[in-house]
């Protein structure tokens, strides 16, 4: 998060969940959009090394940008037996999250739900509470 993200192209945090039934059900996938802004005081400018990128002024002044990196993390699919009803999921908190430039966004702990991710959800029928296969 230490770029901002152009305001037509949010980053997408997907949620996908499959249950254990011989053949496996699929939850149709939940979204959240992430918008990378900059702090209140300041303003976007384009990268002065690559104008192709966008940055935050600093103290007001455009070309003190920094570059960025970024984590992923998945679940390996779930085995079982039968079901015919797909999984549910649900997206907890707000799908738009802004996210101030070089603050990490991360999933939300010890009760804090603000400028962090709330995660999401999921059950079966079947299978009840899929949450930790999300």
């Amino acid at each position: 998060t230490s770029r901002p993200t152009d305001p037509r192209r949010p980053f997408l945090v997907l949620y996908d969940v499959t249950d254990d039934a011989l053949p496996p059900n699929d939850a149709q996938q939940v979204r959240r959009r992430v918008q990378v802004v900059c702090p209140e005081s300041e303003s976007m400018c384009p990268d002065p090394d690559d104008p192709s990128l966008l940055s935050c002024t600093f103290n007001g002044v455009c070309g003190l940008g920094q570059g960025g990196s970024g984590t992923t993390a998945s679940s390996p699919a779930p085995l079982g037996s039968t079901a015919t009803v797909a999984p549910r999921l649900q997206l907890l908190g707000p799908l738009s999250v802004a996210v101030n430039a070089g603050t990490p966004y991360q999933p939300c702990t010890g009760g804090q739900t603000m400028k962090c991710d709330q995660g999401a959800v999921a059950s079966g029928t079947t299978y009840g509470d899929l949450t930790s296969q999300i």
